[in-house]
């Protein structure tokens, strides 16, 4: 509110995605919601380091409704956005996801490579997913 009272378009759309952060677990439509309009908003701004963020956030809640098409889409959208930006805990997050994705669907061997991917990234930049 009080963003919308200073004029703030940008810190609305990160209180909207945080709200989406927030729902996800507890109120799936509601979260949907909240990463669709953060989504279209850092959209607007060209705001490529949190369209990716709220992709994978909103690739996360896809593949909690074992969606996966659209998770593994939202997943490669950020895995895209990230490496062009060199943003290496944002890669070894989306690889990540991937992994699971591929494990949910039974694919272990695919989840594997995913996995190892995303690991060599973080031990090579001391992260930790």
């Amino acid at each position: 509110e009080l963003y919308a009272k200073w004029g703030n378009n940008w810190g609305i759309a990160l209180s909207t995605f945080h709200l989406g952060i927030l729902e996800r677990q507890e109120n799936a439509d509601a979260s949907y919601s909240y990463f669709e309009q953060s989504l279209a908003m850092f959209r607007q701004f060209e705001d490529l380091f949190f369209i990716s963020r709220v992709s994978n956030n909103f690739g996360y809640l896809y593949l909690q409704q074992r969606n996966f098409e659209n998770a593994q889409d939202l997943f490669e959208q950020s895995l895209s956005i990230d490496t062009g930006l060199q943003f290496w805990y944002g890669i070894a997050d989306a690889l990540h996801a991937l992994g699971n994705l591929y494990f949910q669907q039974g694919n272990q061997e695919a989840a594997d490579c995913y996995y190892q991917e995303s690991r060599a990234i973080q031990h090579e930049h001391a992260l930790s997913i």
